[in-house]
């Protein structure tokens, strides 16, 4: 998967993968022929009031989904995005919980003894 740079309509994610929306966040999923899966993490500078507010937002975002990936199906692509005005106070925790809410809507969460512990 090519890392995409902002929201490129040409990259094959946008145009070829499932497209999931949870409250503040976006979710495209494509499944690919590896045996792990894959993301990248996308937020606007519209999201935030400032650079710092987007890299924060972006770092919750990466955070958020390093926590949880062992409990993700492989084989994917994943794009994730902040979408509106994301709240500057906004908690580790709520991210986590619309993420994994978000990801259980994309039937994106596996069994125990399928997925990889590294």
């Amino acid at each position: 998967m090519v890392r995409p740079r902002g929201n490129d309509p040409r990259s094959p994610i946008f145009q070829n993968g499932a497209f999931y929306r949870f409250k503040n966040l976006k979710l495209w999923v494509m499944p690919n022929e590896l045996s792990f899966k894959r993301a990248g993490f996308l937020v606007s500078k519209k999201n935030a009031v400032n650079l710092v507010g987007v890299k924060r937002i972006k770092r919750l975002l990466k955070e958020a989904y390093r926590l949880n990936k062992c409990t993700l199906k492989n084989g994917f692509d994943l794009v994730i995005a902040g979408q509106g005005i994301l709240e500057p106070k906004l908690k580790l925790r709520d991210i986590e919980g619309n993420l994994l809410l978000l990801f259980k809507k994309a039937c994106l969460t596996a069994d125990r003894q399928d997925t990889d512990v590294k």
